[in-house]
């Protein structure tokens, strides 16, 4: 016996209802069990397990072991509103099967081996084909002998008969079904005259078609060009958008402002001049307590000294740029002018080291830079 096993799922839900597996033919199994397809094994299911009746472990007769061959079981599920939600075929074997690999989907033919006739077609008594049956699910049979390999299909009076295979007459082969399915209306439908559904036996296969192409299916490439007149607009729309040379703006055009002390080619909103405009109008203070050597980045500040008095050497600051010195003492601070510097007080043609008065205000203004450079000097308690 072979035990079920997993859960049973129909489009990816758990079903709650019942499984029925009905063998294809009457089947003698070991110890001379007999087994007929009108004594189906009924499982009730809970949440896609089997659930009774009865208690684990639920088992059927492994088709493999049950004679004759080529015996497999027709698997129906019903939900629990008695609506049907699969018909298919399986093979189930081993000590052990999962009902989580049925088929989850009535889709497809069912396929039949070779050689059973229409027995395996749900018939209640096996069949060969040489038997004599006059209806099967209720359907007018045309008579025998059949043709292994012939298709049977509904004829448009509603009776079965049997057409030979296409591409030829019947053929050897058979085996086994390997999953594939057909749904409970290819048993017990009622077709319209002059409707067909075709029952593929398993000696001969189909091969896989071609995946379709944007060209086999009328439609454009996935990479391909248009002109810009053929897109609605769109010339209308790019004709009212400024180019990326040399843009014209009308409105209010915005920016991101850039933080305080940036000096790139970005814009400069109204917001980063408002930001940097304190700094503009401020002096920076450099406050020093003993003698001072001016570098360039005093250049626009004021040193602030108590004592040791302040130089300026040539090659530091360049012409335009101006230091003014503040004496935070009440004696005297001179301002030494280094070698080749030349300082020129304000108004008169006095040379030489100046000499600022206590808390006197000088500045000192480059207009010759480079090795020799001349500063005109200017302010209160200058000498």
């Amino acid at each position: 016996m072979t035990t079920l096993t997993g859960t049973l799922s129909v489009g990816g839900d758990p079903v709650t209802g019942s499984l029925w597996l009905e063998l294809s033919q009457r089947a003698v199994g070991a110890g001379g069990l007999n087994v007929s397809p009108a004594d189906p094994y009924v499982f009730r299911l809970v949440a896609g397990q089997i659930a009774g009746p009865g208690s684990a472990p639920y088992t059927v007769p492994g088709n493999d072991t049950l004679t004759p061959a080529n015996t497999w079981y027709h698997v129906t599920v019903f939900g629990a509103d008695g609506g049907q939600l699969l018909r298919a075929s399986v093979s189930i074997t081993g000590a052990s099967a999962d009902i989580g690999a049925f088929p989850s989907a009535s889709t497809g033919v069912f396929v039949p081996p070779v050689g059973y006739g229409v027995a395996l077609l749900g018939d209640a008594v096996g069949l060969s084909t040489s038997n004599t049956v006059t209806k099967i699910r209720g359907k007018a049979v045309e008579a025998p002998p059949w043709t292994p390999g012939e298709v049977m299909t509904v004829q448009p009076d509603g009776s079965l008969g049997f057409d030979p295979p296409s591409g030829g007459g019947g053929g050897g082969g058979g085996g086994t079904p390997s999953g594939t399915v057909v749904s409970e209306t290819a048993f017990g439908g009622s077709p319209s005259a002059g409707s067909a559904s075709t029952y593929s036996r398993g000696d001969h296969t189909h091969g896989t078609p071609a995946a379709p192409t944007p060209a086999s299916i009328g439609a454009a490439a996935a990479s391909h060009t248009h002109a810009q007149a053929d897109v609605t607009s769109l010339v209308s729309d790019l004709s009212a958008k400024a180019p990326l040379a040399s843009p014209t703006f009308t409105g209010t055009p915005a920016a991101p402002t850039a933080s305080v002390g940036t000096n790139t080619t970005q814009v400069a909103t109204t917001a980063f001049v408002q930001a940097a405009a304190p700094a503009m109008r401020q002096i920076p203070q450099n406050s020093q307590s003993g003698a001072y050597v001016v570098v360039a980045s005093d250049a626009g500040k004021h040193v602030y000294i108590s004592t040791g008095g302040v130089t300026l050497n040539a090659s530091v600051l360049s012409a335009g740029d101006a230091v003014t010195i503040v004496n935070n003492s009440g004696s005297n601070q001179t301002i030494t002018a280094g070698a080749s510097v030349t300082f020129r007080l304000a108004g008169t043609a006095t040379t030489g080291n100046r000499t600022l008065a206590q808390y006197g205000v000088a500045t000192f203004l480059c207009v010759v830079g480079g090795a020799s450079p001349t500063y005109v000097c200017t302010g209160a308690g200058l000498s």
